[in-house]
C-alpha cells in the first residue's frame, strides 16, 4: 500500500508545505483447524517519509525531514467461535526531533494490547445469523516506552505506564 499526500497550511502559497509518503505491508496467516478453535496471526510494516514544512518554518520542529516505522503484530486465538483472545505487540521507530517530541526528543514508542471479546450468536445454529452482529469486548493497552522512555518522558515525570487504557466497547455491524 502506499500515499503520498501534502498539504498547504491555511491554503497559502506563503507556507511552506507539510507531507507524507507512506508505504505499508501487511502479512496475515489464518489457520481455521475444526471451526471452533481457530488461530491467526498479523503483522504490517509501515514506513512514513515527513516532510515539516510548516512546523520548521515555524520552529515547531528541528529538522525538515523525518521518519517513523511502525511494526504492529497481533495475535488472535479464536476459543470457540464466539469467544476469543487477542495479544498484539506494537513498536514505532523514528528519527529524533527534541522540539517534537520533547525532552526525549525521540517519537520511539512500544508496548502491548491485550483483548477479549464475546459475541453472543457466533455461533453457526444461531438465530438470525449472520445478521445478529453484536460483540462485546474488553481491551487493555500497555506502554512499556513513550516518546522515547520508559519513565519521566516529559520532563516532568510521566512514565510510560501513566498512558495505559482499558477500554469497554460494544460493536454491531448491520
Amino acid at each position: 500500500m502506499g500515499l503520498n499526500a501534502s498539504i498547504q497550511p491555511g491554503g497559502s502559497t506563503a507556507v511552506r508545505s507539510t507531507g507524507s509518503a507512506i508505504l505499508a505491508s501487511t502479512a496475515s496467516y489464518q489457520y481455521l483447524g475444526d471451526g471452533r478453535h481457530n488461530v491467526a496471526a498479523y503483522a504490517s510494516f509501515i514506513r512514513e517519509d515527513q516532510t515539516r514544512g510548516d512546523l520548521f518554518a515555524n520552529a515547531g520542529a528541528d529538522n525538515l525531514t523525518g521518519r517513523s516505522v511502525r511494526v504492529p503484530l497481533q495475535r488472535l486465538v479464536l476459543l470457540p467461535a464466539y469467544l476469543r483472545a487477542t495479544i498484539g505487540r506494537f513498536s514505532t521507530r523514528g528519527t529524533p526531533d527534541a522540539t517534537l517530541y520533547g525532552p526525549s526528543g525521540s517519537p520511539d514508542t512500544s508496548g502491548t494490547v491485550l483483548q477479549i471479546d464475546w459475541t453472543p450468536w457466533g455461533k453457526e445454529d444461531s438465530w438470525a445469523r449472520p445478521f445478529a452482529n453484536v460483540r462485546l469486548g474488553l481491551q487493555y493497552t500497555t506502554y512499556d516506552k513513550f516518546d522515547g522512555a520508559s519513565g519521566n518522558y516529559d520532563g516532568n515525570g510521566r512514565n510510560a505506564s501513566d498512558n495505559n487504557t482499558l477500554f469497554l466497547f460494544l460493536w454491531a455491524a448491520i
